[in-house]
């Protein structure tokens, strides 16, 4: 067996980030404590010291750091990008494709590393359940210390606050050259596995709630990328360009209150201490300054305008996104039947222009033979000299005249 067939898998992680700095040291310091082999990092244009704080680390040999200045919500190609960056640069075995709020965790005394690493090999990639995490309502900063309750909500509960679903799932997948990541990093081009084999671990847990200054400048940032690039459509029940049109309403802060609400959500939450330990375990991830957590000093009036305006606006919602599937469908639908015209049109187009060739042929092919066959009547007259001149003129053109007509039938 050749030693390339020895070697350990390589496992390579990828991550886009932009404007994450109350949270991105963590998440290095972290990951780069679970035995992976490299961490390639694209920023996207931060401004908040996100990038400061990558080129710390790029400078200490720690991560591959690049950088895309575009704010056009192309996620999918950058990081299609680095996870074929991570083959053919890295020769990874297997790639994960992450966020800067999502820690991939794995049962306390393992490595995500080794875990990986333990997949089998068949050419699958593996969907990896991901979990929202839950802290206490904060104006800016960030208290991961406290984020200790793990979101477990009915599709019911979560409509009630103003969300649609629970996260898709994150992706493991093989290294390859031409692998192709889609938007989101939840799907790849790679055949995808029903489940992680038994006896193999990994979960993303997802902060995305940390504070009401990071979440408005979230919602902001996605909501501008995407009106300024048409071409790209959001699903109708993308909930972050749902909470963009009521934070332009000045309306999405009671609702983000009551998300995190444990007297709203009731037993939609349950204990877990993971993000609490892993971040206690990092010393170096202590926040002072610009992101110690500050208290929301107003919770109280802003959960008590939700319960008077909030389920109102959910079902006028509800409504609109039932209403744009709708349309969406029927656009659909037209599309289809409109291309369908097209195709039928096309292949009516194409039979009239054998049917016109044919025709010319067959004309060409009489044309000849008409010749031919005057050539025929001059040569047997020329063979014949003397009828030329014991018949009339009329009567040799008539001859010709009706063999030409025996031809044709």
């Amino acid at each position: 067996m050749g030693a390339n067939n020895q070697r350990k898998p390589r496992v390579v992680m990828t991550l886009m980030v932009r404007d994450e700095a109350d949270i991105i040291s963590t998440w290095l310091e972290y990951h780069l404590s679970q035995g992976l082999d490299q961490i390639i990092v694209t920023d996207n244009a931060s401004a908040d010291g996100t990038r400061e704080i990558l080129e710390n680390y790029a400078s200490k040999g720690l991560i591959d750091l690049r950088h895309y200045p575009h704010h056009d919500k192309r996620q999918y190609q950058v990081v299609t990008g680095m996870a074929r960056d991570a083959y053919t640069q890295y020769s990874a075995d297997w790639v994960l494709n992450s966020d800067a709020d999502e820690f991939w965790v794995v049962p306390e005394g393992e490595s995500l590393g080794n875990a990986v690493r333990s997949l089998p090999r068949s050419g699958e990639s593996f969907p990896i359940p991901v979990s929202n995490m839950i802290g206490r309502a904060l104006e800016s900063g960030i208290d991961l210390a406290s984020t200790t309750l793990r979101d477990v909500r009915t599709q019911e509960q979560l409509k009630l606050v103003g969300l649609h679903t629970h996260p898709t799932h994150n992706l493991i997948h093989p290294g390859c050259e031409n692998i192709e990541v889609a938007q989101g990093n939840h799907f790849s081009s790679a055949p995808e596995a029903d489940g992680l084999p038994e006896g193999i671990a990994i979960e993303v847990l997802h902060v995305p709630w940390r504070s009401w200054q990071q979440y408005r400048a979230r919602v902001t940032m996605t909501g501008k990328a995407y009106e300024s690039n048409p071409d790209l459509k959001p699903s109708p029940r993308h909930h972050t360009m749902r909470d963009y049109r009521w934070l332009k309403a000045d309306f999405l802060k009671p609702f983000f209150v009551a998300r995190l609400s444990v007297g709203i959500n009731g037993d939609g939450f349950v204990t877990d201490e993971r993000i609490a330990k892993l971040y206690q375990s990092i010393s170096a991830s202590k926040h002072t300054g610009q992101f110690a957590p500050i208290a929301m000093p107003d919770a109280d009036k802003l959960l008590a305008d939700y319960k008077r305006v909030g389920p109102i606006l959910v079902n006028v919602e509800s409504g609109r996104t039932q209403e744009v599937s709708r349309l969406q469908r029927d656009l659909h639908e037209s599309q289809q039947h409109t291309a369908d015209l097209e195709m039928h049109n096309q292949l009516q187009h194409e039979k009239i222009l054998s049917l016109e060739t044919e025709l010319e042929t067959e004309m060409t092919c009489r044309h000849e033979r008409e010749l031919m066959l005057d050539q025929k009547i001059v040569e047997l007259l020329d063979e014949n000299a003397h009828l030329k001149t014991q018949l009339a003129p009329e009567f040799l053109q008539g001859a010709i005249n009706f063999t030409r007509r025996l031809t044709r039938h």
